[in-house]
């Protein structure tokens, strides 16, 4: 009689078979939700960094009208992102090509593209009568220029605008562009 009753292994054991694949299914179903909230987070991410440098291209050409350097220094001292490297500068780059080009073999650069290559990000600003001291520049880079560019580029995200603005210069309107260019380690 021992031998043909079948042993009591319990709630847990004699339900074992129909828990495999409810687990399986959980596990499943985490690491599917993980996975959607590190994506969705990771597009937040990007998305507050672009508009941040929408915030700071906004600031810096306001009605796109700049009528000097002192009105471009005050609003670049009142810029604060946080966690954000810029630099932003105004440039006659794109529409006055010619002053860019070098009388040696008569090399003339054209525009780059993209515009986050290295190439834009070594654009010299526009300068006041020719004074380095007088250039329309706002930066805020907390890790230095880059020695070696092709790593400096390689290990970080970068987001760049382009917007058409003038310049008043000496009682002159000249057509120029704001270049913001901006990143995060």
């Amino acid at each position: 009689m021992l031998k043909k009753q079948k042993g009591f292994i319990g709630p847990i054991g004699d339900d074992l078979r129909s828990l495999i694949p409810l687990l399986f299914a959980l596990v499943i179903f985490f690491s599917t939700f993980s996975f959607a909230y590190n994506v969705f987070s990771q597009k937040n991410i990007s998305f507050q960094k672009d508009l941040d440098v929408l915030t700071i291209s906004r600031t810096l050409k306001g009605t796109n009208y700049i009528s000097g350097l002192q009105s471009f220094n005050e609003i670049c001292n009142t810029l604060n992102p946080t966690g954000l490297n810029y630099k932003a500068f105004l440039t006659n780059f794109f529409t006055a090509r010619e002053n860019y080009c070098s009388n040696q073999n008569n090399y003339c650069p054209s525009p780059p593209e993209p515009i986050s290559s290295l190439k834009i990000f070594e654009l010299k600003p526009y300068f006041i009568n020719n004074d380095p001291a007088q250039q329309f520049l706002c930066e805020k880079s907390t890790d230095g220029y880059p020695d070696d560019p092709n790593d400096f580029f390689s290990r970080n995200t970068f987001v760049s605008k382009l917007y058409p603005v003038v310049l008043e210069d000496n009682r002159v309107v000249k057509p120029m562009h704001l270049v913001v260019i901006a990143w995060s380690n």
